[in-house]
């Protein structure tokens, strides 16, 4: 799923899961002012949320995971932008090798 150049906007109860061959399952960009909160994105190639030039948002009570054998999967990335907030996210990031 792509937002992209959205201001003002809520994403709430999302659910996410198996994105394959893409950036994230969830790729947030050029966008401000968002209210993201309680979502699901699950088992994501390459990261599961990314925001890639995001001002002034929120992220919030969201699970962001990727638990597949032999995943390096992120959980949420974040390019750019200025003045966001990521709060009581639960995430699952590979061990660096």
């Amino acid at each position: 799923m792509v937002l992209r150049g959205c201001d003002d906007c809520t994403l709430q109860g999302l659910h996410i899961t198996n994105v394959r061959r893409k950036p994230a399952g969830l790729l947030v960009e050029d966008c401000r002012r968002l209210n993201i909160d309680g979502c699901t994105i699950l088992d994501c190639d390459n990261c599961g949320l990314l925001l890639r030039n995001v001002c002034h948002s929120r992220v919030s009570d969201c699970l962001v995971r990727d638990d597949r054998t032999e995943s390096e999967s992120l959980s949420i990335v974040v390019e750019g932008g200025e003045d966001n907030l990521l709060v009581d996210n639960q995430t699952h990031d590979p061990k660096p090798q």
